[in-house]
């Protein structure tokens, strides 16, 4: 029941639902069970919001009810309605309710574009703040590393440099590992540009 209290079965009050009020739905009352024995028979335009209804419901059939606008739309042979002007009016409704959702369609898709867009310069710019940031957190490694004396620091300062260069630049790298049994320590490798590389610090 609405809540206007007038004993109709209310509508959901979704765009969607407002849009084909514009063609028309009749209210059933709550109190008629369509098929039940000794119920009077259901015509057609009863028949269209329990569609709408049931279409609305589930979520395979969410591009039934455009379709059922795109078939009114076109529709054309008006000799075999009970009132041929009747029928040209639903159709030219139609067409109008397909227009607005076209144009409805175009500007969510528009507006879905510009907020990607918007998404992806923003991730781009906080790339460049990442790689802006760790650039100087590299030279400063690249410094220290030139001054030390211990030759084994100098290595693992070296590989610890190289892993954040490639992490950076999202260059697909592995750290150390060891082969041939482990009797070969590899500090490294990469991939660039479809080549492997091997790096010994």
């Amino acid at each position: 029941m609405d809540h206007s209290g007038n004993g109709y079965c209310g509508s959901s009050g979704t765009r969607r639902r407002t849009l084909f009020s514009s063609i028309g739905r009749p209210r059933l009352p709550c109190s008629s069970s369509p098929g039940a024995p000794g119920s009077p028979a259901i015509r057609r335009r009863q028949i269209a919001p329990l569609i709408l209804d049931g279409c609305e419901k589930r979520r395979e059939a969410k591009g039934a009810i455009r379709r059922i606008v795109e078939i009114t739309a076109a529709w054309s042979s008006f000799h075999f309605a009970d009132n041929e002007y009747a029928a040209r009016a639903t159709v030219q409704k139609a067409r109008e309710l397909l227009n607005i959702i076209e144009t409805m369609e175009a500007r969510e898709a528009r507006a879905r574009e510009i907020a990607r867009q918007e998404e992806l310069a923003l991730m781009e710019t906080g790339r460049a703040d990442l790689l802006k940031r760790e650039s100087k957190l590299l030279l400063m490694m690249l410094d220290d590393l030139g001054r030390s004396d211990d030759s084994q620091r100098r290595g693992y300062l070296l590989q610890d440099l190289l892993n954040r260069l490639f992490l950076i630049h999202q260059i697909p790298a592995v750290q150390s590992f060891t082969r041939n049994e482990r009797a070969e320590q590899i500090d490294g490798a990469f991939r660039l540009e479809g080549w492997h590389y091997i790096v010994e610090c």
